[in-house]
């Protein structure tokens, strides 16, 4: 599945992970210590944010991504941010590798 990396994608990514208390993540690496993971997950999953950030990445809002294999939705997402590294600062580079290593692994 084709994912998008351009100015309008990335606005878009913004908006949708500063809904759920990430959108300081893009801009300079941090995370908000205050976030708690149960409302990031009630963000994510209970509230469609994930769904939407996988339309957004991928401008496709025909596919039931709650249907898709994770395998399939974590290579769209990295795919995204393997995408936009170069753009992003070195510590949402390091933090990205460090979570995608953990989700490998579990």
């Amino acid at each position: 599945m084709k994912v998008y990396t351009n100015i309008k994608t990335l606005k878009e990514t913004k908006r949708i992970l500063s809904e759920v208390g990430l959108g300081r993540l893009v801009i300079d690496g941090s995370i908000d210590k205050d976030i708690k993971v149960s409302s990031l997950l009630n963000e994510l999953l209970d509230n469609n944010k994930l769904i939407e950030f996988l339309q957004a990445i991928t401008r496709n809002d025909s596919v039931d991504f709650e249907t898709m294999p994770l395998s399939e939705v974590k290579e769209i997402i990295s795919s995204f941010f393997t995408d936009i590294v170069e753009f992003l600062p070195k510590s949402v580079v390091d933090m990205l590798k460090a979570s995608m290593q953990t989700i490998a692994s579990s």
